[in-house]
């Protein structure tokens, strides 16, 4: 009876050790989705935040693959840095709000993206040709969707 109790004890232990085992190997296996994301944040009311349209021209019948640019203008500094993300459909993202681009803005500049940003939020726009692809302008105050290509075109310019 005594060897029996001792050989349930033992492969109790030995499941016990396995498991262990493997939650701790699965642990030290890299997993490239949990890369350090980063933040951004809107360090005045005053910051200008761009969404491009990206994602929906970049979007792909795989599961959804796309590239999506955001941009944040510092008020402070007048420093507009391009963020991206890349996600791989069935997979999940590759990586998030990576830095690719900065840019020194004049002041000018900085006033005309607050001046569209204005303008938008006092009449905002529809998407009169359903074509879902626009852009996004905002800050404290809210976002706004920008469809009108014009208006893209001038943020683009400011930005590159």
């Amino acid at each position: 009876m005594k060897k029996k109790g001792i050989i349930i004890t033992l492969a109790i232990l030995l499941a016990a050790s396995i498991i262990a085992l493997v939650v701790l190997l699965c642990s030290k296996i890299p997993n490239k989705n949990k890369e350090k994301k980063e933040v951004i944040t809107l360090v005045s009311d005053s910051d200008i935040y761009i969404t491009t349209d990206d994602k929906f021209t970049t979007l792909q019948n795989d599961g959804g693959s796309y590239y999506n640019r955001e941009y944040v203008v510092d008020y402070n500094t007048l420093v507009a840095t391009g963020y991206e993300d890349h996600y791989i459909g069935f997979e999940g993202f590759e990586y998030q709000h990576k830095e690719f681009y900065s840019k020194q803005l004049t002041q000018e500049d900085f006033k005309k993206l607050e001046k569209i940003r204005t303008d938008v939020a006092l009449n905002p726009q529809e998407d009169v040709n359903k074509t879902y692809t626009y852009y996004t302008i905002g800050g404290y105050g809210g976002n706004y969707k920008i469809y009108n290509r014009e208006t893209i075109e001038e943020i683009e310019n400011i930005l590159h």
